[in-house]
């Protein structure tokens, strides 16, 4: 719920995609989140840090995590660059990762750690 909705243009034309907002609750907790992305075979791209740390306490193998680590957040200014970093780590995200990407650059932790 902390990325914009128009995200979904930015991998929609490759990839099937969904914000949050139009599959559950606003308020549903990050627990909820990755429950559903799991059972979904979805990868959870966000900007919260919360999901990393839900993922090394629990120690799970999915699903994968992108974060962005930016201030930017704009998918017209950094769109391109999170496509292409995606792109590059597919088969990581695939097998199961947490990834987190800063402008330019990414480190990518293999699930479960």
């Amino acid at each position: 719920m902390n990325l914009s909705p128009e995200w979904e243009t930015v991998f929609e034309a490759e990839y099937e995609v969904r914000h949050w907002s139009k599959i559950g609750n606003p308020d549903d907790l990050d627990e909820v989140i990755l429950d559903y992305a799991k059972q979904n075979g979805y990868l959870i791209l966000t900007n919260d840090l919360d999901f990393g740390a839900i993922l090394a306490a629990t120690k799970l193998d999915s699903p994968s995590v992108f974060q962005i680590r930016s201030l930017a957040l704009d998918p017209v200014l950094i769109g391109g660059d999170v496509l292409a970093c995606f792109k590059k780590f597919e088969p990581d995200l695939i097998r199961g990762a947490l990834l987190s990407y800063e402008t330019k650059k990414a480190r990518v932790r293999l699930l479960p750690f």
